[in-house]
């Protein structure tokens, strides 16, 4: 009976708070930026893109972690 009445307690002291913190973020005005325009960048993306493209046929890639000056 006791551990029931804990884990109820706990329950709604976990509902209480989610509804709470709900009701606050909901009450204050957005004050987010928007995001800035990147499209500028796309030229760039394409650049690097083809910089890490395998030309070679018979190419291949690999990704693996190196220690550099004992550092993983």
């Amino acid at each position: 009976m006791r551990y029931t009445q804990q884990l109820l307690l706990t329950l709604l002291l976990a509902v209480t708070a989610f509804v709470s913190t709900a009701q606050a973020s909901a009450s204050k005005p957005s004050t987010s930026k928007q995001c800035p325009d990147t499209d500028d960048y796309q030229g760039a993306r394409e650049i690097i893109d083809d910089l890490v493209r395998i030309v070679s046929p018979n190419g291949i890639e690999e990704s693996f972690t190196a220690d550099i000056g004992g550092v993983p």
